[in-house]
């Protein structure tokens, strides 16, 4: 997921180029051919709880999504290739949680203000990849980012009776209605559980270039 797919050939500029200066050991204007002892990509993953207090691109660093999903193609330099997205991530059931397109949603406020307030919405403001998919997209958007947050608990969809589960993915053009993955549900995990730090491991050992 991410603030805009505009950015992302910029993100993938940006660290390629650094990849590639740095196994050229040409070092710095300041200490040529004196490469440098270590340099990090920020960051590793996408983080869905990450306070937005800067802007709404902190919860969208990442080189990967929250799933371990690469998000563009990127060489280490280390003779493996791209990145490798990350294998036998176990989802959560093929099913979404949307507005009731025969409810009047007029009321609906509290309820995006709700499932906001705790799960990641900032795709859906200006410049995000889900900008543009109308007020009704928008609302389920919301809803369903709280439903998979919750595990997709049945009284997460609920919403007073404006919410209903789908088996139709509802994304739209670069608009991704996320599915959770599996594990129990922590803040300090980010919104999508203890999977994150599995995912984040299993990636590490596989990408690191320094």
């Amino acid at each position: 997921m991410e603030p805009s797919v505009q950015i992302l050939p910029a993100a993938r500029a940006f660290n390629q180029g650094l990849i590639n200066h740095v196994s050229s050991n040409k070092g710095t204007p300041l200490r040529p051919a004196v490469p440098p002892m270590d340099v990090y990509l920020f960051s590793l993953l996408d983080e869905g709880a990450k306070s937005v207090l800067p802007g709404n691109f902190e919860r969208h660093w990442g080189i990967f999504s929250f799933d371990g999903q690469a998000k563009y193609a990127l060489n280490l330099g280390l003779g493996n290739g791209l990145l490798k997205n990350a294998r036998d991530v176990q989802y959560l059931p093929s099913r979404w949680c949307v507005a009731d397109p025969s409810r009047d949603l007029s009321t609906v406020g509290n309820h995006i203000k709700l499932a906001c307030s705790v799960a990641d919405c900032t795709t859906l403001n200006d410049g995000g990849s889900c900008n543009g998919i109308g007020a009704k997209g928008k609302i389920s958007y919301a809803f369903n980012s709280y439903y998979q947050l919750q595990k997709q608990e049945s009284q997460s969809c609920d919403f007073d009776g404006l919410g209903m589960v789908t088996f139709l993915d509802p994304s739209v053009g670069d608009c991704r209605f996320l599915v959770g993955i599996t594990g129990s549900s922590s803040s300090s995990c980010g919104p999508y559980g203890w999977w994150s730090i599995i995912i984040w491991v299993f990636i590490f050992w596989g990408v690191r270039f320094m």
